[in-house]
């Protein structure tokens, strides 16, 4: 399937490759279908995006918590565990948008809302108010 978007022009997806979002995401439930995208050239892509192959003007930078030194411990609900289709905490990576500050124009983590992904069942969940555990590091 082609998609236009915004940020890359037309994306050749696979099928095999979308992750669908059963509740959409808080705010945009009509958007279900995403592509996680990254740089191919780089061995360890820090910045990834989540694009909505169901309204392609939309995209989002994610990134691994441990990039800002977060690190959650999420209780997932037995509703949450079917919409993720998992069983085991070890088949959920979990993901942080970033977002500019309105004011500053910094880019900064969005640490109470993580994206959850089974990548086995590309299933995605965007968690809620989440509580979570910031480890400052002096660099």
């Amino acid at each position: 399937m082609q998609v236009m978007t915004e940020w890359f022009g037309p994306l050749d997806v696979d099928p095999e490759t979308v992750l669908t979002f059963p509740a959409g995401l808080p705010g945009l439930e009509q958007c279900t279908r995403f592509k996680l995208l990254y740089d191919e050239g780089s061995a360890q892509p820090q910045v990834r995006w989540l694009q909505s192959l169901d309204q392609p003007e939309i995209t989002f930078s994610v990134v691994d918590p441990s990039l800002f030194g977060v690190s959650y411990e999420l209780t997932l609900t037995d509703e949450e565990c079917v919409l993720l289709d998992c069983q085991q905490a070890e088949q959920i990576t979990i993901l942080m948008l970033l977002g500019r500050n309105p004011e500053t124009r910094a880019v900064e983590p969005k640490v109470k809302y993580p994206i959850l992904l089974n990548l086995e069942k590309r299933r995605g969940y965007q968690k809620p108010a989440t509580r979570c555990e910031l480890v400052f590091k002096n660099i």
